[in-house]
């Protein structure tokens, strides 16, 4: 028996010993691979290293004499490679000095304007900003090279609950809150934000090159914009179309404030999941569907089971509702039930739009509380006013041990009760879509609240006819059927908002008259109390006024941005002048919040339309076709793309952020993953062409940097082509190519055939840039480099072809301008060009007809 025992043991000792191996061998094998990885990275590190020591310009190149805003000094000769960093310093303030970008003041009906989507001054741009700068951009300069009196207006968006929510994090951190101040105070506080925010914005747009008129810059909480945005206000009031009124609102418990569709993210749940919520300490579970019982009025045993998510509120029901044609329900029609908790009689209605597959197909009805239910409270004459769910979260109006708890505290309250009284019936899986604040995380609360509304019915009307008569053109051109659809359905829309950053609604509360019911609109308080003595005929003595502490909603100051950015509501030079805009590009996103909402107000307001053409460009996505998101690390600044950065500079960024912990670790290691040696150097003309290379009229486009680096390499081939043709001997700055035409070779010939057939510019009236870029791309590198140059070369002392290649590169260069302006500028300015124009800003666009004659057939 001893024996066995010891034998068992050595047996254990064995199978340990092979067990401890086996983890050895595991733990050599990671340890291999993992020294493997960190030998690439390092191989990777150096050569990076020896192609940013390749690209590196002498120090003899720079003209270290200029100051801002001087002109380059070209006669210094030209690096051997191509370097983004020299080839796009100084070029923008000696653009912006020499008034390139500003427009000529005097009346010009040749005006084409477009407006800069103002970014929001929660941080600074993005790709997706970028992509937007870029098509704009590139159109403007277009325009410009045709001779249009082009006007870019940049400006920046104060973002009222966005901003706020930022300034208030940024405060927490010193361990402040907004109610530890006076309003001014923490207004003081948003401004300095604004400030930084703003610089940084313009620095941006500098560096990708985006050709604004800088004099027009506007913020929208500026004295002109709060200007155009009272007059909005007082003349929508006075027209009756804008009205006070208690209505069913989406609130924001952790806000507290009434906030926007854009700002709620519908989760969609499809098994039960725990979730964080601001202001519990535990994860609270959604994805389930309850069920409990209503027993029936006058009958002892009989009861009607409904269903619910939101348990909470059946504190507040008014009613039961079945579909007509439900069999089960037949014999309940027209009785009533007694409200388990509160015994209430509540009625059972009959409506058609009860889902019966929905639960045990009888819902109980919280109009307070449910905009589905709302609805059928106002089709039924119900009860709307039980409101059992305050600003901030909290139960009301309600009994005992329910009134003053959290909502989801009194969820599992009512749960118990529902249970201790047998009407309990269980809780099954259920999927669903749960409205979720961007701004807090928190679960949206629909709530009735007294706000300001604009009546949206008329304004979308004619919205919707503009689009029919053809006078406002989308593209996508699909988009008009959705903009059709959405305006004739249109709500009225919510302008209050509950917050301190913003412009304050100019509108007076007048106490002491008519039970304080009455409200005036006004410019200021003086104006308020000489409106109110006029109205009611009493004297300052007989009254008081308050003026609304609500804020506007952003996307009221928004709307106005095409007028008020160019003066209105003064009859300026700027709006007569610019006044319609002509083109708006922006995301598909926002149609509705911003794009619909100016094409209505400039109807009501001026009677013409902000714009004629809308370009909705796609949502940006990483390269793994992810959303881009902070707290994913995918989010990519463009001037990381223009100036490169390491993946150390693009972590310590995210320690510095207002991210959580969780989400801190969660970025750092998506960055590692996908940008494990940082982001190479591209500058701004290579991300510019990759940009505007995508076909933005997809839903969705995948940025992969990768592409961008491609981009920078059509760069270096531009260079070299260029520093080949320009040291070719040529006596000759200009030539007449019908005078030449007889003696070119059919090799000639087809070369400049090819290329009138890439200038035609009906892709830029079309506003396809992508397939600008691609034949421009496709030209210069099979065409123009794989077989002209090639030919060329066996060629070196025929002046013709030596005229035609300067022809050729001075026709691309300029082609190549809306999209690639600093490279474009550096060697325009080295070209041997007689009247050359100071600026290729300035000069014209390349016309395909100066080549008809020379076409191939």
């Amino acid at each position: 028996m001893k024996m066995l025992v010891n034998l068992r043991r050595v047996t254990v000792n064995s199978s340990n010993i092979n067990i401890s191996r086996s983890i050895s061998k595991l733990e050599e094998k990671k340890l291999r691979k993992e020294k493997r990885k960190l030998e690439r990275l390092e191989n990777q590190r150096k050569k990076l290293e020896k192609r940013d020591a390749k690209e590196k310009v002498d120090d003899s190149y720079y003209d270290r004499t200029l100051k801002a805003g001087d002109k380059k000094n070209v006669t210094l000769g030209l690096p051997s490679k191509y370097n983004s960093q020299f080839v796009e310093s100084t070029w923008y303030d000696w653009w912006a000095k020499e008034g390139f970008f500003t427009p000529k003041a005097e009346k010009d009906k040749n005006s084409f304007t477009i407006c800069l989507p103002p970014p929001n001054v929660t941080g600074t741009l993005h790709l997706g900003h970028a992509l937007g700068v870029v098509i704009e951009d590139s159109i403007i300069r277009y325009h410009r090279m045709n001779g249009k009196n082009a006007l870019y207006i940049p400006g920046c968006d104060h973002a009222g609950i966005a901003t706020q929510v930022i300034v208030e994090k940024y405060l927490a951190k010193q361990g402040k809150t907004r109610n530890d101040m006076e309003r001014e105070e923490f207004i003081a506080q948003a401004q300095i934000w604004k400030n930084e925010k703003t610089a940084e914005i313009s620095q941006q747009l500098k560096k990708l090159g985006a050709s604004v008129d800088w004099n027009k810059f506007c913020f929208t909480m500026d004295d002109n914009m709060n200007q155009a945005v009272h007059e909005a206000f007082l003349k929508l009031f006075h027209k009756g179309l804008i009205y006070r009124a208690n209505k069913l609102i989406n609130h924001c418990c952790t806000l507290n404030s009434t906030i926007s569709d854009i700002e709620i993210e519908n989760v969609e749940i499809k098994t039960p999941t725990k979730l964080k919520i601001p202001g519990y300490d535990e994860k609270l579970e959604f994805g389930k569907i309850v069920e409990f019982s209503y027993p029936i009025f006058d009958s002892k045993n009989e009861e009607i089971v409904v269903a619910t998510t939101r348990l909470e509120t059946m504190l507040g029901d008014v009613a039961i509702a079945v579909n007509p044609r439900d069999n089960r329900y037949s014999s309940l029609h027209n009785k009533k039930v007694i409200h388990p908790i509160t015994k209430r009689l509540l009625p059972i209605i009959c409506d058609e739009s009860v889902d019966m597959e929905f639960g045990t197909g009888a819902v109980k009805i919280t109009p307070a509380h449910d905009f589905s239910d709302m609805a059928m409270a106002e089709r039924h004459n119900l009860r709307k006013d039980i409101t059992v769910i305050d600003d901030k979260g909290y139960m009301i109006n309600c009994p005992f041990p329910f009134s003053g708890l959290p909502r989801f505290i009194a969820r599992m309250a009512v749960k118990d009760s529902l249970k201790s009284f047998g009407y309990y019936k269980g809780e099954k899986e259920h999927s669903m879509s749960l409205p979720i604040c961007s701004r807090s995380g928190d679960v949206i609360e629909p709530r009735v609240k007294a706000q300001w509304f604009i009546n949206s019915k008329e304004m979308a009307n004619r919205a919707i006819e503009v689009v029919q008569n053809g006078k406002l053109k989308f593209k996508p051109a699909y988009f008009e059927n959705i903009w059709n659809n959405w305006l004739e359905n249109i709500q009225d829309w919510c302008i209050s908002r509950q917050l301190w950053w913003g412009h304050r609604i100019p509108a007076y509360n007048v106490l002491g008259v008519n039970d304080d019911s009455v409200w005036i609109a006004a410019r200021n308080f003086e104006d308020a109390k000489r409106i109110t003595r006029e109205k009611f005929g009493i004297d300052d003595t007989e009254f008081s006024l308050k003026q609304d502490d609500d804020v506007l909603d952003t996307w009221f100051s928004s709307s106005l941005y095409p007028l008020s950015s160019l003066g209105w509501p003064q009859n300026t030079r700027d709006f007569r002048n610019f006044f319609p805009t002509n083109v708006l590009d922006t995301g598909s996103d926002i149609l509705f919040f911003w794009v619909a909402r100016m094409v209505m107000m400039s109807l009501e307001l001026t009677n013409q339309l902000p714009f004629d053409t809308v370009l909705l460009h796609s949502v940006i996505r990483d390269g793994n076709g992810r959303k881009m998101s902070k707290s994913l690390g995918n989010v990519i600044d463009p001037m990381d793309v223009i100036n490169g950065t390491s993946l150390e500079s693009l972590k310590n960024r995210l320690d510095d952020s207002n991210l959580s912990t969780t989400e801190i670790k969660t970025a750092k290691e998506c960055q590692e993953k996908d940008f494990p040696f940082g982001i190479e150097s591209c500058g701004s003309d290579a991300l510019r062409f990759a940009l505007a290379s995508y076909n933005f009229y997809e839903p969705h486009v995948n940025i992969n940097i990768n592409h961008i680096v491609t981009s920078k390499r059509f760069c270096n081939k531009i260079w070299n082509t260029f520093k080949f043709i320009q040291n070719r001997p040529s006596t000759k700055q200009n030539i007449n190519l019908k005078e030449e035409l007889n003696i070119m070779s059919s090799t000639d010939k087809w070369i400049l055939s090819r290329l009138y057939n890439v200038i035609k510019d009906e892709d830029f009236k079309s506003y396809e840039l992508y397939r600008i870029c691609d034949k421009l791309e496709s030209f210069w590198k099979n065409d123009f480099s794989d077989i002209y140059l090639e030919y060329a070369k066996n060629e070196l002392d025929n002046e013709l072809i030596t005229n035609i290649l300067n022809v050729v590169l001075e026709t691309l260069i300029k082609a190549l301008h809306p999209f690639m302006p600093f490279i474009t500028e550096e060697l325009y300015q080295r070209m041997r060009i007689r009247g050359k124009r100071e600026s290729i800003c300035i000069t014209p666009y390349p016309k395909s007809e100066d080549f008809v004659c020379l076409l191939i057939t």
